[in-house]
C-alpha cells in the first residue's frame, strides 16, 4: 500500500520482543501500537532531511540506574559508525522476519499482507570505547535500533521509529545499556543486541544529540532516569576519548 507524502496515519503494528529488553510476562505479549504523529529530524549527513514518522509504544520502563544495570546483558560506551539516514531500506513479510539474515546498516521494514509496517529495524555497527558489564570478542557490535528508513514507489524516503527513541547519531559518544536479541525466537540475529526496552538504554551525556534531548524535555520518565544515570556514571563516560 502507498503511503500518502507525510500525514499522519492510523494503524496497528506490534513491537518485537527484542526491544522489550526484560519485559517479563509482556514479553510474550505483542503490544498495539498506532503512527500518531509526523515530525522532522534534523541530520547533518543529508542535505534534505528525511521526515520521521513515530509510533506510540507500550514498553517497560525503568526507574533507577541499578534496574538497568541488571537487565542488561552488556554496558557500553560507544559511537555508532553510520547515521540511521544512511540505512540500506528493505522490506520483508513476516514470515521472512526470523528466517531472513540481514547486513551491517541495513534498514528492515517488515509489512503485513495488507501493506502496513508491523514494525521496522535498522543494525548498526557501534564502536565500543568502554566495557561496564558483559563481554565483546571485537571492538565493533552490532546494535538494532527500532528505526528504518522507508523508501515506497514514486514517494520520497521517510523514517520510521517509535516515539521518544531518537535513533543514535555518527560518531557521537553514548552510553548504552544492551540486551542480546533472543536467537531461540531471531535465530537470524545470533551476535546482534538490542537498546534496552526501546529508549531505555540509550543516553548522550554529552550535548551531541538535540533529538534526544527533546525526549527529555517531553518524557518525565526518561528524564528522571537519566538524572540518576549521570550522576552514576557522567564523569566516566565524559572521561572516556
Amino acid at each position: 500500500m502507498k503511503y500518502q507524502r507525510f500525514f499522519t496515519l492510523l494503524l496497528l503494528v506490534l513491537v518485537p520482543n527484542f526491544f522489550m529488553g526484560s519485559c517479563d510476562s509482556q514479553k510474550s505479549v505483542s503490544q498495539q501500537i498506532s503512527v500518531n504523529q509526523t515530525a522532522t529530524m534534523q541530520s547533518k549527513p543529508a542535505s534534505i532531511p528525511l521526515k520521521v514518522q513515530t509510533s506510540f509504544a507500550r514498553y517497560k520502563t525503568y526507574n533507577e540506574a541499578a534496574e538497568l544495570e541488571t537487565a542488561a546483558d552488556l554496558v557500553i560506551v560507544g559511537r555508532a559508525k553510520t547515521s540511521i539516514e544512511e540505512g540500506k531500506p528493505t522490506a520483508v513479510s513476516e514470515s521472512e522476519k526470523a528466517r531472513r539474515n540481514h547486513a551491517v546498516n541495513e534498514s528492515v521494514v517488515v509489512k503485513d499482507e495488507q501493506g502496513f509496517i508491523v514494525d521496522r529495524y535498522t543494525i548498526t555497527s557501534v564502536k565500543v570505547h568502554k566495557l561496564f558489564k558483559g563481554k565483546v570478542e571485537d571492538k565493533e557490535i552490532k546494535v538494532l535500533q527500532p528505526a528504518a528508513v522507508v523508501k515506497e514507489s514514486n514517494q520520497p524516503a521517510f523514517i520510521s521509529t517509535i516515539e521518544d527513541y531518537a535513533p543514535l547519531k555518527k560518531n557521537v559518544k553514548y552510553l548504552l545499556f544492551l540486551k542480546e536479541v533472543d536467537t531461540a525466537t531471531y535465530p537470524n540475529l545470533a551476535g546482534v543486541y538490542s537498546i534496552l526496552s526501546v529508549n531505555q538504554g540509550k543516553f548522550n551525556l554529552e550535548k551531541g544529540d538535540d533529538e534526544e534531548t527533546k525526549v527529555e524535555g517531553r518524557n518525565e520518565q526518561y528524564q528522571k532516569l537519566k538524572v540518576k544515570i549521570r550522576k552514576n556514571y557522567e564523569s566516566t563516560v565524559n572521561a572516556v576519548p
